[in-house]
């Protein structure tokens, strides 16, 4: 009969849900097909650049989102609050 003071103890192994192999297969696949692309370079490059522009206007409107509803929050929490949080 055990102890009452021992207690099992689990350990879990967090690399197993890495990222890590998702994002490398997909720089792989995207190299291989630019590679073997049915289009021109110059086609290619200039339907990339179009992507990453709309890309990044995209990213910049979530940011810009994100910034307003941090600061919105931010302005809602009173003054005592604040101060509470920081000690």
């Amino acid at each position: 009969m055990p102890e009452a003071d021992e207690r099992e103890v689990i350990y879990l192994d967090r690399d197993a849900g890495s990222l890590r192999p998702l994002l490398l297969g997909a720089l792989i696949g995207l190299a291989l097909g630019m590679l073997f692309a049915p289009q021109s370079g110059m086609e290619t490059r200039r339907a990339l650049r179009r992507r990453l522009r709309k890309f990044r206007a995209l990213t910049e409107e979530a940011v810009g989102e994100l910034t307003d509803r941090i600061t919105s929050e931010l302005r809602a929490v009173k003054p005592g609050d604040r101060a509470e949080a920081e000690d």
